[in-house]
């Protein structure tokens, strides 16, 4: 689609999977504020013909509800944050707590909203939408996973809620 950012458009090394073998940008084909109009980084992307229509976003959708997480933690790059994630109805307040939570214990910056630029359609809101907790990692860099640091994160995480 002309004026479209593509796969094509991105290098390997900055964003491998983020986009479908139909140009697809995964992370805004979910149903939270979907929009035929997304955005990525200002550029407009490809989200879909409609939530949910690509195989990669209903296979995550159907496995989620079917195990019903208690929180879902997501691993992005680059802006050394942790975010929440809301949808229509606000930031729910165990994603605000487990974002502080992991966000001390990894030593990031916890950011209750991300808003840089407009997000439709992101996997994060859409589990808010369904009352499921869940943070965004972004990690300072697009090449290390900044391990030791993100594994005290997931350590306070499972103490929260190991009851």
């Amino acid at each position: 689609k002309e004026g479209i950012f593509t796969a094509s458009d991105v290098s390997e090394d900055t964003v491998p999977g983020r986009f479908n073998a139909n140009e697809v940008d995964l992370n805004r084909n979910f149903d939270c504020k979907w929009s035929a109009d997304g955005v990525w980084r200002g550029n407009k992307v490809n989200t879909g013909e409609g939530p949910f229509s690509e195989k990669e976003s209903q296979v995550i959708r159907d496995y989620v509800l079917e195990i019903e997480p208690k929180a879902v933690i997501f691993w992005h790059s680059q802006a050394g944050a942790v975010y929440g994630s809301e949808c229509f109805s606000g930031i729910l307040p165990d994603t605000l707590n487990i974002m502080n939570l992991y966000a001390k214990a990894a030593g990031y910056d916890a950011v209750p909203f991300f808003d840089a630029y407009p997000v439709h359609g992101d996997s994060e809101g859409w589990l808010a939408s369904i009352d499921i907790p869940a943070i965004t990692v972004e990690l300072q860099t697009h090449s290390d996973v900044e391990f030791d640091r993100n594994i005290k994160g997931l350590k306070a995480l499972l103490e929260y809620y190991k009851n």
